[in-house]
């Protein structure tokens, strides 16, 4: 998918880079950089939502694709676990705060005016559902609100409110990439098509979902971040109470499930991420149209959520992506002044 919006080149032209949310597919974002490294494409500044923080942050920071990519690559389950332990907790299951720590292993304690490229995290108040915009402090902190996935981790006290995943009201952040400044936005989608089995999701029967949108409220007229965090609070709250998922959590958390995948996540954090993100592709869809380049990933095989050791797959989905539109980048690139680049 590509688009070019009418733009002024006069000026300083800045190239911006919307990376959108997607759990453990927006490690495609990883393999987008590369192709843009490695054409030699400017990225000015940089806006990310949910996983499209966690990339984008990181690569702000200084990291290069090569780090990126073994992080992605070799980071071992057995050292993130302890942060991703469940908590007794009514507001999530996993505390958010442990994923700053994570992150801090990597970043340490950066704040925004100290990175090398300009980065904006976007994140949700999920009690009024408005699009919160992260651009001062530590970086860690603004990134794992922005990645805390409703039911899943805690929400992120910040001043007086209680920020979550900014997928929910914004997957694809591309106006809020050219109100920072960018004339240019290449806009990531990496949220698929959703297409379930019967036999993946032994708890919730998506296939009832789809065929009937209106459990989640897809079908009710323009869809608002108010009701979107409205439906997704509900929807959740249904489907653990009636699966006896609280009494059972931390039985299926510890349990060692016998699989040919390896290191195969709990049935329910992949459920949960999936009942956010049939409600974010919507979204994204209408989000990535608003955007100079659009770069959308068709990932051939199914990918969970959550199994991020199928890093390798989701970076070579995000290069063939770019490849796709190189041409239009190139294009676009080429009516930039020599000065200017």
């Amino acid at each position: 998918m590509a688009k070019i919006n009418k733009m002024s080149l006069g000026g300083k032209t800045k190239i911006g880079l919307a990376l959108g949310s997607g759990g453990a597919r927006g490690l495609a974002h990883i393999g987008v950089l590369r192709v843009l490294e490695r054409e030699k494409i400017p990225v000015d500044l940089i806006v990310g939502s949910s996983m499209g923080s966690l990339i984008g942050g990181l690569y702000a920071s200084g990291m290069n694709v090569d780090n990126l990519e073994e992080i992605a690559l070799n980071i071992k389950w057995q050292y993130t676990a302890k942060f991703f332990t469940p908590t007794i907790s009514k507001a999530g299951l996993v505390d958010g705060n442990k994923i700053e720590k994570l992150l801090e292993t990597f970043i340490g304690k950066i704040i925004f005016s100290k990175l090398k490229i300009p980065f904006v995290t976007v994140t949700t108040d999920i009690e009024n559902g408005k699009e919160v915009l992260i651009k001062t402090g530590k970086v860690s902190r603004a990134i794992r609100a922005s990645c805390s996935i409703p039911g899943i981790f805690t929400p992120l006290k910040y001043g007086n409110r209680y920020l979550v995943d900014g997928g929910l009201v914004n997957p694809v952040p591309v106006e809020v990439a050219r109100r920072s400044g960018a004339n240019i936005v290449i806009g990531v989608n990496v949220i698929p098509e959703v297409v379930y089995k019967r036999e993946e999701s032994p708890v919730i029967k998506f296939e009832s979902i789809l065929k009937n949108r209106d459990v989640l409220g897809l079908n009710k007229g323009k869809i608002t971040s108010k009701i979107i965090n409205t439906r997704i609070a509900k929807f959740i709250e249904k489907k653990i109470n009636d699966t006896g998922i609280k009494q059972n959590l931390l039985k299926i958390f510890m349990e060692k499930k016998k699989t040919k995948e390896k290191h195969k996540m709990p049935s329910i954090f992949s459920i949960l991420m999936q009942a956010t993100f049939i409600m974010e592709r919507e979204i994204a869809k209408t989000k990535l149209k608003e955007a100079d380049i659009g770069i959308e990933t068709e990932f051939s095989r199914r990918i969970n959520p959550m199994q991020y050791y199928r890093a390798a797959e989701c970076i070579l989905e995000g290069e063939k992506a770019t490849e796709k539109v190189l041409p239009l980048i190139r294009k676009i690139i080429s009516k930039i002044p020599a000065r200017q680049k």
